[in-house]
Protein backbone atom coordinates (compact mmCIF):
# COMPACT_ATOMS: atom_id res chain seq x y z
CA UNK A 1 0.00 0.00 0.00
CA UNK A 2 0.98 3.44 -1.11
CA UNK A 3 0.70 6.34 1.18
CA UNK A 4 0.77 10.34 -0.29
CA UNK A 5 1.40 13.10 1.45
CA UNK A 6 -1.01 15.15 -0.59
CA UNK A 7 -0.26 17.99 1.60
CA UNK A 8 3.88 17.96 0.94
CA UNK A 9 2.52 17.82 -2.80
CA UNK A 10 0.52 21.09 -2.85
CA UNK A 11 2.94 22.88 -1.18
CA UNK A 12 5.67 22.21 -3.42
CA UNK A 13 3.34 23.41 -6.12
CA UNK A 14 2.58 26.72 -3.95
CA UNK A 15 6.00 27.34 -3.75
CA UNK A 16 6.64 26.56 -7.38
CA UNK A 17 3.93 28.80 -8.69
CA UNK A 18 4.62 31.59 -6.19
CA UNK A 19 8.25 31.71 -7.43
CA UNK A 20 7.13 31.55 -11.19
CA UNK A 21 5.03 34.74 -10.59
CA UNK A 22 7.87 36.84 -8.70
CA UNK A 23 10.30 35.59 -11.17
CA UNK A 24 7.85 37.05 -13.75
CA UNK A 25 7.12 40.27 -11.71
CA UNK A 26 10.46 40.99 -11.35
CA UNK A 27 10.66 40.63 -15.28
CA UNK A 28 8.04 42.91 -16.32
CA UNK A 29 8.90 45.60 -13.62
CA UNK A 30 12.63 45.36 -14.91
CA UNK A 31 11.33 45.64 -18.96
CA UNK A 32 9.64 48.59 -17.26
CA UNK A 33 12.50 50.36 -15.69
CA UNK A 34 15.14 49.25 -18.73
CA UNK A 35 12.61 50.49 -21.36
CA UNK A 36 12.45 54.04 -19.87
CA UNK A 37 8.34 54.02 -19.47
CA UNK A 38 9.00 54.82 -15.60
CA UNK A 39 10.44 58.18 -16.71
CA UNK A 40 8.69 59.29 -19.71
CA UNK A 41 5.53 58.63 -17.20
CA UNK A 42 7.27 61.39 -14.54
CA UNK A 43 7.46 63.64 -17.29
CA UNK A 44 3.93 63.19 -18.33
CA UNK A 45 2.64 64.39 -15.08
CA UNK A 46 4.85 67.18 -14.37
CA UNK A 47 3.97 68.50 -18.02
CA UNK A 48 0.27 67.97 -17.68
CA UNK A 49 0.55 70.09 -13.89
CA UNK A 50 2.60 72.41 -15.81
CA UNK A 51 0.20 72.77 -18.59
CA UNK A 52 -2.66 72.81 -15.74
CA UNK A 53 -0.61 76.11 -13.90
CA UNK A 54 -0.20 77.85 -17.44
CA UNK A 55 -3.66 77.36 -18.30
CA UNK A 56 -4.83 78.65 -14.43
CA UNK A 57 -1.91 81.51 -15.03
CA UNK A 58 -3.23 82.49 -17.97
CA UNK A 59 -6.59 82.98 -16.97
CA UNK A 60 -5.89 84.66 -14.18
CA UNK A 61 -3.95 87.32 -15.85
CA UNK A 62 -6.98 87.62 -18.35
CA UNK A 63 -9.35 88.49 -15.59
CA UNK A 64 -6.68 90.59 -14.17
CA UNK A 65 -6.79 92.62 -17.79
CA UNK A 66 -9.74 92.30 -19.30
CA UNK A 67 -12.07 92.46 -15.82
CA UNK A 68 -10.55 93.68 -12.52
CA UNK A 69 -8.36 96.65 -14.05
CA UNK A 70 -11.14 97.55 -16.62
CA UNK A 71 -11.92 100.35 -14.42
CA UNK A 72 -10.85 103.36 -16.49
CA UNK A 73 -14.68 104.08 -17.31
CA UNK A 74 -15.50 104.69 -13.64
CA UNK A 75 -12.26 106.48 -12.62
CA UNK A 76 -12.97 108.93 -15.22
CA UNK A 77 -16.90 109.70 -14.02
CA UNK A 78 -15.09 109.93 -10.46
CA UNK A 79 -12.45 112.17 -11.89
CA UNK A 80 -15.18 114.54 -12.89
CA UNK A 81 -17.09 114.29 -10.12
CA UNK A 82 -13.61 115.64 -8.08
CA UNK A 83 -13.37 118.13 -10.78
CA UNK A 84 -16.87 119.84 -10.29
CA UNK A 85 -16.53 119.61 -6.23
CA UNK A 86 -13.69 121.39 -6.29
CA UNK A 87 -13.25 124.19 -8.59
CA UNK A 88 -9.28 124.22 -8.27
CA UNK A 89 -9.75 124.49 -4.87
CA UNK A 90 -9.03 121.61 -1.81
CA UNK A 91 -12.11 120.25 -0.59
CA UNK A 92 -13.59 120.93 2.75
CA UNK A 93 -14.94 118.80 5.19
CA UNK A 94 -18.45 119.30 4.34
CA UNK A 95 -17.68 118.60 0.63
CA UNK A 96 -15.61 115.67 1.17
CA UNK A 97 -18.37 113.89 2.49
CA UNK A 98 -20.36 114.98 0.01
CA UNK A 99 -18.24 114.30 -2.40
CA UNK A 100 -17.80 110.38 -1.12
CA UNK A 101 -21.99 110.35 -0.87
CA UNK A 102 -21.81 111.35 -4.71
CA UNK A 103 -19.62 109.10 -6.26
CA UNK A 104 -20.59 105.87 -3.96
CA UNK A 105 -23.34 104.38 -6.39
CA UNK A 106 -20.48 104.74 -8.86
CA UNK A 107 -17.99 102.31 -6.63
CA UNK A 108 -20.79 99.64 -6.39
CA UNK A 109 -21.38 99.36 -9.95
CA UNK A 110 -18.09 98.81 -10.64
CA UNK A 111 -17.85 96.63 -7.59
CA UNK A 112 -20.54 94.22 -9.61
CA UNK A 113 -19.08 94.82 -13.19
CA UNK A 114 -15.82 93.71 -12.16
CA UNK A 115 -16.71 91.08 -9.30
CA UNK A 116 -14.30 92.64 -7.11
CA UNK A 117 -14.72 91.72 -3.22
CA UNK A 118 -13.69 95.50 -2.51
CA UNK A 119 -13.09 99.15 -3.87
CA UNK A 120 -12.14 102.21 -2.53
CA UNK A 121 -11.59 105.73 -3.25
CA UNK A 122 -8.51 107.51 -0.85
CA UNK A 123 -8.14 110.94 -1.36
CA UNK A 124 -4.56 112.76 -0.72
CA UNK A 125 -5.69 114.88 2.22
CA UNK A 126 -4.24 113.66 5.40
CA UNK A 127 -5.93 115.44 7.67
CA UNK A 128 -4.46 113.96 11.22
CA UNK A 129 -2.05 110.94 11.91
CA UNK A 130 -1.94 109.92 8.20
CA UNK A 131 -5.48 109.73 8.29
CA UNK A 132 -6.80 110.31 4.81
CA UNK A 133 -10.42 110.28 3.93
CA UNK A 134 -11.55 107.68 1.72
CA UNK A 135 -14.51 105.75 0.79
CA UNK A 136 -13.99 101.77 1.20
CA UNK A 137 -16.68 99.01 -0.38
CA UNK A 138 -16.80 95.73 0.36
CA UNK A 139 -18.57 92.77 -1.48
CA UNK A 140 -18.92 89.73 0.47
CA UNK A 141 -20.32 87.81 -2.41
CA UNK A 142 -18.77 89.27 -5.76
CA UNK A 143 -19.73 86.74 -8.23
CA UNK A 144 -23.96 86.73 -7.39
CA UNK A 145 -24.11 90.44 -6.49
CA UNK A 146 -27.94 91.66 -6.03
CA UNK A 147 -29.46 94.57 -7.23
CA UNK A 148 -30.61 95.55 -3.29
CA UNK A 149 -27.05 95.68 -2.02
CA UNK A 150 -27.72 92.94 0.50
CA UNK A 151 -24.06 91.81 -0.40
CA UNK A 152 -22.28 95.26 0.32
CA UNK A 153 -20.63 96.95 3.58
CA UNK A 154 -18.96 100.24 4.32
CA UNK A 155 -15.76 99.51 5.46
CA UNK A 156 -14.54 103.56 5.38
CA UNK A 157 -16.18 106.46 4.05
CA UNK A 158 -18.95 108.57 5.74
CA UNK A 159 -21.85 107.26 7.68
CA UNK A 160 -24.29 109.09 5.16
CA UNK A 161 -23.18 106.48 2.49
CA UNK A 162 -24.16 103.72 4.29
CA UNK A 163 -28.10 105.13 4.44
CA UNK A 164 -27.88 106.59 0.97
CA UNK A 165 -26.98 102.56 -0.18
CA UNK A 166 -28.65 101.38 2.44
CA UNK A 167 -25.97 98.72 2.83
CA UNK A 168 -24.58 98.32 6.79
CA UNK A 169 -21.23 99.18 8.30
CA UNK A 170 -18.54 96.74 8.80
CA UNK A 171 -17.62 95.64 12.28
CA UNK A 172 -14.06 97.61 11.13
CA UNK A 173 -15.76 101.03 10.27
CA UNK A 174 -14.30 103.93 10.36
CA UNK A 175 -14.16 107.72 8.86
CA UNK A 176 -11.07 107.72 7.67
CA UNK A 177 -8.03 105.12 6.12
CA UNK A 178 -4.47 105.16 7.62
CA UNK A 179 -1.59 104.34 5.19
CA UNK A 180 1.73 103.39 6.58
CA UNK A 181 4.73 102.09 5.13
CA UNK A 182 3.26 99.04 4.08
CA UNK A 183 0.04 100.43 1.87
CA UNK A 184 1.24 103.83 1.39
CA UNK A 185 2.43 102.91 -1.85
CA UNK A 186 -1.35 102.24 -2.81
CA UNK A 187 -1.82 106.20 -2.62
CA UNK A 188 2.02 107.28 -4.01
CA UNK A 189 2.77 104.17 -6.79
CA UNK A 190 0.11 105.26 -9.41
CA UNK A 191 0.91 109.07 -9.30
CA UNK A 192 4.98 107.94 -9.74
CA UNK A 193 3.80 105.93 -12.45
CA UNK A 194 1.62 108.78 -13.57
CA UNK A 195 4.72 111.06 -13.35
CA UNK A 196 6.39 108.74 -16.30
CA UNK A 197 3.55 107.86 -18.12
CA UNK A 198 1.40 111.40 -18.26
CA UNK A 199 -1.72 108.89 -18.58
CA UNK A 200 -3.61 108.08 -16.13
CA UNK A 201 -6.01 105.35 -17.62
CA UNK A 202 -1.92 103.45 -18.05
CA UNK A 203 -1.21 104.09 -14.64
CA UNK A 204 -3.07 101.53 -12.96
CA UNK A 205 -0.76 100.11 -9.88
CA UNK A 206 -0.69 95.98 -8.76
CA UNK A 207 0.14 95.60 -5.47
CA UNK A 208 0.22 92.45 -2.82
CA UNK A 209 -0.02 94.38 0.99
CA UNK A 210 -1.24 94.33 4.02
CA UNK A 211 -4.84 94.76 4.12
CA UNK A 212 -5.88 98.60 4.73
CA UNK A 213 -8.71 97.35 6.57
CA UNK A 214 -7.23 96.67 10.63
CA UNK A 215 -7.13 93.08 9.91
CA UNK A 216 -3.63 93.29 8.30
CA UNK A 217 -4.56 90.17 5.97
CA UNK A 218 -2.64 89.90 2.67
CA UNK A 219 -4.80 91.67 -0.67
CA UNK A 220 -3.90 92.01 -3.69
CA UNK A 221 -5.30 95.75 -5.07
CA UNK A 222 -5.16 97.75 -8.31
CA UNK A 223 -5.12 101.43 -7.84
CA UNK A 224 -5.23 104.17 -10.51
CA UNK A 225 -4.42 107.54 -10.44
CA UNK A 226 -7.40 110.27 -10.76
CA UNK A 227 -5.90 113.46 -12.19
Amino acid sequence: MININRKSIAIKLSIAMLIIIFTQLILIISGILLSGIMTDLTHNTYNLFNAKVENRRDYLENEMNMRFSNIATYANEIETAYNNFTTNTMLSNSDTTQFLDHIAPTITTMLHSTMSTGGFIILDDAYDSNVNSAIYLLDSDPLFGNEFNEDLSILKGPTSVSRKLNIHQHSEWNFGITLDENTQDILDMPINVYKQTLESDQSGYWQVSPSISQNGEQIVTYSMPLI
